[in-house]
């Protein structure tokens, strides 16, 4: 079928949407292959809520293969939550399923499937929700969704998947950058507007590194709420499920470029074109500069904070079990080839090692250091309610140690430190990234009761088998 524009939906409280995953037809750079789309479109549907709201989703599944809808980020019901043999079975090709959906928390958050998340998603599966409150619906300003993406593809056509993740060693990095499912994206601005860019990073492993050169970001949130304190960079990095809410405000009018600027490579994302306004900047500037504390957010936070130094309740070790194939380099080669800076695997620089090994031979863990249990077999269970401090210890020897982005699904979390530092930017979120040698101390609020899944969003790594769970009882 042919791929549609992406739409742009204000949607009430109450409102049943239509949602459906099928196949299209693709085309990046002239070039027209096979892939999927939700609603025929890539990204799929921009769906915008008011928080607080709830929505009821009738979802077909129209492709050739089973699918479900993981409602990435959002605390909704667990059964709604799309985690096969967890939350419901595999929707098949040609069924439904009805979730329902509520929106507690204001930020971006995306939908994409559960189900073969290495090839699927891939292939285009995946949309935004934006949810903001009255008070930011109302703000002045230019709102903007980006979502950041890469594929491979070689020959005009993506690299094949197999029936077992390939590339599961380092995750499968693209060759073609993306925003908004194109390779040269173009936004238009006005000289001395705010304009506010919601960001996720919807790639199946690489880490982004956003910048706008000639300009800062004044960063306001993260995946699932505010800061207490905004506060300005000049990049912005997002591991792979990762959402940031920034504003820019142009100066001069002119072109600028949109990168991913890492410490190993940059690559051209697309272009901003600012027209040019007879407004004076001086004013504007001044306005754009000032840093007003969230009153309410730091009181919230402040509580959070006194975490920091308290024992943690429990521990993961995040590594690898990797049996090499015959004929292929052993893992004490494999540790030393790395394009690493400040434990981020920012490029594959192992390429076509890393494309031979699949999860038959790579198994990535999520482990007990006490029991020793890893992975499903697994399961942690804390009550409704709790607060619970966890160490994420990532590993430097393993085979080839790795940044990773741990997701917790239907809770939130804040992150209190990072190798004994202290954070001092509190934030919620769902997915944090982790760099390789690490360790991250994060606090979950277990709010949400139900079966929830833990596991990286490197969706190579997920299918290598980095998924764990924790039972939140009643």
């Amino acid at each position: 079928m042919p791929l549609l524009e992406t739409q742009v939906l204000e949607l009430k409280d109450g409102q049943k949407v239509e949602l459906s995953a099928g196949t299209v037809e693709h085309s990046l750079n002239g070039q027209k292959f096979y892939g999927y789309a939700y609603n025929q479109q890539f990204p799929g549907p921009v769906w915008k809520v008011q928080k607080g709201a709830s929505l009821r989703v009738h979802f077909t599944n129209d492709l050739d293969v089973s699918t479900t809808v993981h409602w990435h980020g959002l605390r909704l019901k667990n059964e709604f939550d799309g985690v096969p043999m967890v939350t419901q079975p595999e929707v098949q090709p040609g069924q439904s399923f009805d979730y329902e959906l509520v929106f507690p928390d204001e930020g971006l958050f995306w939908y994409h499937p559960h189900v073969r998340e290495d090839v699927q998603q891939e292939r285009g599966l995946y949309g935004t929700i934006l949810v903001e409150s009255q008070e930011t619906q109302a703000l002045p300003v230019q709102k903007e969704v980006l979502v950041l993406d890469d594929v491979l593809m070689e020959s005009g056509e993506l690299v094949p998947f197999e029936n077992r993740a390939n590339f599961a060693l380092m995750g499968r990095y693209g060759n073609v950058m993306l925003v908004n499912g194109k390779a040269e994206y173009a936004l238009r601005a006005v000289q001395g507007e705010r304009v506010r860019l919601h960001v996720l990073n919807a790639s199946n492993a690489r880490p982004f590194s956003l910048a706008i050169p000639n300009t800062q970001f004044k960063v306001l949130g993260s995946d699932a709420g505010f800061y207490a304190q905004p506060f300005f960079a000049d990049h912005l990095v997002l591991g792979p499920s990762e959402r940031a809410i920034v504003e820019v405000l142009f100066e001069e009018a002119g072109e600028y470029k949109l990168f991913n600027s890492t410490p190993v490579t940059q690559y051209t994302l697309g272009t901003i074109r600012v027209a040019s306004s007879a407004t004076p900047m001086e004013g504007l500037m001044e306005s754009f500069s000032s840093l007003s504390a969230n009153i309410i957010s730091m009181q919230e936070y402040a509580s959070l904070q006194a975490f920091t130094n308290s024992p943690y309740d429990f521990e993961y070790e995040l590594t690898l079990d990797w049996k090499p194939m015959s004929g292929m380099h052993g893992p004490a080669m494999m540790n030393s080839m790395h394009s690493f800076e400040d434990g981020i695997e920012w490029e594959d620089a192992m390429a076509y090692m890393n494309g031979f090994t699949t999860s038959d031979d790579v198994t990535w863990i999520i482990r007990d250091p006490l029991t020793k249990k890893q992975n499903m077999d697994l399961t942690r269970t804390v009550k409704k309610g709790e607060l619970k401090k966890i160490r994420f210890k990532n590993l430097d020897d393993s085979p080839h140690p790795m940044n990773h982005v741990i997701h917790v699904h239907g809770n939130r979390f804040v992150v209190l430190s990072v190798d004994g530092k202290p954070n001092e930017r509190l934030v919620w979120k769902d997915s944090a990234l982790i760099p390789a040698g690490a360790t991250m101390d994060v606090l979950v609020e277990f709010s949400n009761p139900g079966t929830w899944m833990v596991h990286c969003h490197n969706a190579e790594h997920l299918e290598s088998g980095m998924m764990t769970q924790i039972l939140v009882a009643e």
